[in-house]
């Protein structure tokens, strides 16, 4: 799998006198798909990206990008799904040009009956950022985030489901990035009909 990206800034940065900035960003990757076992699928993405700037090339960056996903489903009404990544990202900053994200999840999903399901999942992730060549700073520059949620989906219908899910996240942040650190929990709640 082979993307390029061309992006144009709507307002440059006009402090320094340049008014005109943009970037493009090449990506290699290849996907696999590994049907183990009758219960178990893996896939991988996995490649490497390079982001160059027109301008100010000490933001430029790259670095590779991969994710495992593995599917198991152990009994007819129980399945599992397991990832894990370590993925490169461009970061629009003055302090850093890219960061380290990895991390993982794990999710299960039940089906109570033909029309119950319940589901759940546990997230957590990393990302680690890398100065620019011209910033000085001795202090850590990471953040962490976790997540969890817990729903129930019902179906009424072959048409129609209601779902109720809630969620928790919270984030270590980083103050010299700005990368506030936050606690936040929520319900929700999603009718839908297909016709």
């Amino acid at each position: 799998m082979a993307r390029r990206f061309e992006g144009e800034y709507v307002n440059p940065l006009l402090s320094s006198g340049i008014r005109r900035d943009g970037y493009t960003q090449d990506e290699l990757k290849a996907n696999v798909n590994w049907q183990f076992s009758a219960v178990t699928q893996v896939q991988v993405l996995a490649g490497y990206v390079r982001r160059n700037y027109e301008v100010f090339s000490n933001r430029d960056s790259s670095g590779p990008n991969g994710r495992v996903t593995v599917r198991w489903a152990p009994l007819n009404k129980v399945k599992f799904t397991v990832d894990g990544w370590r993925n490169f990202a461009a970061v629009e900053s003055a302090i850093v040009s890219n960061s380290l994200n990895t991390g993982g999840s794990v999710a299960a999903t039940w089906s109570i009956s033909s029309k119950l399901q319940a589901n759940a999942s546990l997230r957590r992730e990393r990302r680690e950022f890398e100065e620019l060549r011209t910033a000085v700073n001795d202090r850590d520059l990471t953040d962490r985030t976790r997540g969890a949620t817990l729903g129930l989906t019902y179906a009424p219908t072959l048409s129609s489901q209601l779902s109720l899910s809630g969620f928790r996240d919270n984030r270590d942040g980083n103050s010299v990035l700005r990368t506030s650190s936050y606690r936040a929990k929520g319900l929700s709640f999603n009718a839908s009909v297909q016709f």
